[in-house]
């Protein structure tokens, strides 16, 4: 029965595991294909490295692409001469020292220092550009630290800063990591803008790394997204670029090859999987970082178990697990990671009550750390347990809570133009809750029928026949109480739905729940609210009929779906009325109206009495962000109502804007 709850899982958040923290491994800032400075990509420090054999150059691109070896020849360098007198040369090997410190999982305190190092490099060399290195560095830091909000005020200040000085190369690094907290925060359409951005200023400089990295961060993004043809589309370009170019970087190779692991997968290429996965351990074991030799032992125990080879998958998540509790390790998530693995085979093995130990306490972890998706995927991962172990009531509250944590997930992401995801995801589990709340009352039936023959037998042996009659309606009636309860349940499921059921919109509690998920400074260029009113509704029931009616309704509802945009939102508001949040500024919201209004009018509506024009009446009032909205939700429809009754009462068929 779960294998219904497996498919639902697999479109809406990969059981796989892929690189969340883009860019986490590299962040190739000075290094180009040709060691070369290109001027039109960094002009302040190609004045001071025409020849490509300058040593510090060279340290400081070798301690980005192998910083192992980085570390091994620092020594060459004279240890008493750190201040260079060529300031620019200092600064590369100070900076070179921090990127292997950060690779080697260094102390705060030794990074700290060598940014202290570099910050009174810049002072006393007035270089801006050193200066401009340590700011884009700080960032960086809190990026690791997963401060969002400062490491993005910071780099929108370095991306400031490159535009200034003309820095090429620190734009792009800008507009790159920007992109990554855009994705971090499930902002998908504006970071993959960034992405494109920095790709382009990469590519006039001939940076392959940077290129090969940021295909394959799109790439991660698509599968994030479900978008599996685009996935395998950029994969394959970046596994292109980086063979084409030579490179050597396991770092980069390892999202590479994780990436396709997880496309080959998808698309049911066992064999190809199995040599991706693979790879992607054996790389992932050459860099020191715990979570990438997590993440990719996970998907190698995930292809054993879609092989049926649990005794592999088992051994690979243990593997995992032994990793995940080594001294290097950094997050406890990460053995989290490897105990809903380990569960997911002992599920699979038929082994419920090891499965329910190990998805638990991954549980735990997940909901310490805020792991959401993780969190998505482990209650029903114990919803599964449940229900083949035959324990129907604890599946359903697993269930629900997959339900209601996966709406919240879901309402998150409305501007990731995936806000379709929510009739399909609510319609979906809603329809599995009532499965299991049938299975719960099957079970529940046969139980009370196994203790009514009991008590059927006993009677019937003791001879005392009315007694039994008696007893036997007493039990027939509890059977029927019990049934009844749990069929309320289900009708209660129904009426939860917060789908429309007859043109599939979303109703007014899913109006309610998207508002309840806005944040303030969602919609910065502004949205209007738009109440829509079927023009002479009650005439066309009266004439034609209800059921026409409802033809109506479905046929307005079809027609505004094809005039909005992903993202904007339509929903049923009650009897003909729709609401409409259109995202748009203040100068186009009319011109929006019209265009709405002149489709709907434009075209009859094939119903089955025929051909029939209707049109239709909006009132809007037009709010400057999403704060606004969210403080002001009843005054600002009651204007936009007031709106629409003036157009009524003007003749219909037509819009009129509140004023501001």
């Amino acid at each position: 029965m779960f294998s219904y709850i497996s498919s639902l899982s697999t479109r809406f958040f990969s059981a796989r595991f892929c690189f969340l923290i883009l860019g986490l491994f590299t962040d190739a800032s000075l290094v180009w294909a040709d060691p070369v400075v290109h001027s039109v990509c960094h002009p302040a420090l190609s004045e001071h490295f025409v020849s490509p054999a300058n040593a510090y150059l060279n340290y400081y691109q070798l301690a980005i692409n192998n910083p192992i070896l980085a570390d091994e020849l620092s020594d060459q360098f004279d240890t008493s001469d750190k201040v260079s007198v060529v300031p620019a040369e200092s600064a590369l090997y100070l900076l070179g020292q921090y990127k292997i410190a950060q690779f080697k999982k260094e102390s705060d305190y030794k990074q700290s220092q060598i940014l202290q190092q570099l910050t009174d490099l810049a002072l006393h060399s007035k270089q801006r550009w050193i200066s401009d290195e340590v700011a884009f560095l700080v960032a960086l830091n809190y990026y690791y630290k997963k401060n969002y909000t400062l490491a993005y005020a910071q780099l929108e200040a370095s991306e400031k800063r490159a535009i200034a000085s003309n820095n090429q190369h620190l734009l792009a690094r800008s507009l790159k990591w920007l992109a990554n907290i855009d994705i971090e925060e499930l902002q998908y359409k504006r970071g993959l803008n960034k992405y494109q951005q920095a790709y382009r200023i990469f590519q006039q400089c001939d940076n392959y790394p940077q290129l090969t990295l940021i295909l394959t961060n799109i790439s991660t993004v698509y599968i994030q997204m479900e978008e599996w043809a685009e996935a395998k589309d950029y994969a394959e370009r970046a596994l292109a670029m980086y063979e084409e170019h030579g490179m050597n970087n396991p770092f980069i190779a390892t999202l590479l090859h994780t990436n396709l692991g997880e496309i080959a997968a998808k698309f049911g290429e066992q064999e190809q999987q199995k040599e991706h996965v693979e790879r992607a351990v054996l790389l992932a074991d050459r860099i020191p970082l715990v979570r990438a030799q997590v993440i990719t032992r996970m998907n190698l125990s995930s292809y054993f178990i879609d092989t049926g080879d649990y005794d592999r998958a088992l051994d690979v998540a243990q593997q995992c697990l032994v990793v995940a509790l080594g001294e290097n390790s950094q997050h406890p998530v990460n053995s989290a990671n490897c105990d809903e693995s380990i569960a997911k085979v002992y599920l699979a093995q038929g082994r419920y009550k090891e499965a329910l130990k190990y998805a638990r306490t991954a549980m735990v972890s997940y909901k310490a750390y805020n792991e959401r998706v993780r969190l998505l995927e482990v209650y029903k991962l114990l919803a599964d347990i449940y229900e083949r172990s035959g324990d129907f009531k604890q599946a359903l509250t697993f269930y629900k809570a997959y339900s209601e944590t996966g709406k919240a997930y879901l309402f998150a992401i409305r501007h990731n133009e995936l806000f379709y995801l929510q009739e399909r995801f609510d319609e979906e589990v809603h329809e599995k809750e009532i499965a299991l709340l049938k299975s719960e009352n099957a079970l529940a039936t046969a139980t009370l029928a196994e203790k009514k023959a009991g008590v059927n037998m006993l009677r019937l042996t003791s001879g005392f026949i009315l007694l039994l009659l008696y007893l036997l309606y007493r039990r027939y009636m509890a059977v029927n109480n019990d049934k009844s309860v749990l069929e309320q349940s289900n009708e209660k499921l129904v009426t939860e739905l917060v789908a429309d059921p007859l043109t599939n919109l979303g109703n007014r509690r899913f109006l309610a729940q998207w508002r309840n998920a806005l944040k303030r400074d969602d919609y910065p260029q502004g949205l209007a609210v738009v109440v829509v009113d079927i023009d002479h509704f009650k005439h066309i029931n009266d004439r034609l009929g209800h059921h026409i009616g409802d033809e109506v309704l479905v046929g307005i509802a079809n027609r505004l779906k094809t005039l909005v945009r992903k993202h904007d939102l339509i929903v049923r508001w009650g009897g003909e009325e729709f609401i409409l949040i259109l995202a748009c500024n203040e100068q186009n919201s009319e011109r929006c109206l019209q265009r709405i209004c002149e489709q709907v009018a434009g075209a009859p509506f094939a119903l089955s009495c025929g051909e029939q024009h209707v049109t239709i009446s909006m009132g809007a009032k037009f709010v400057s962000h999403a704060g606004e909205l969210m403080d002001n939700w009843d005054e600002i429809l009651i204007e936009a109502d007031k709106a629409l009754y003036q157009v009524k009462t003007s003749g219909r068929n037509g819009y009129h804007l509140a004023d501001a």
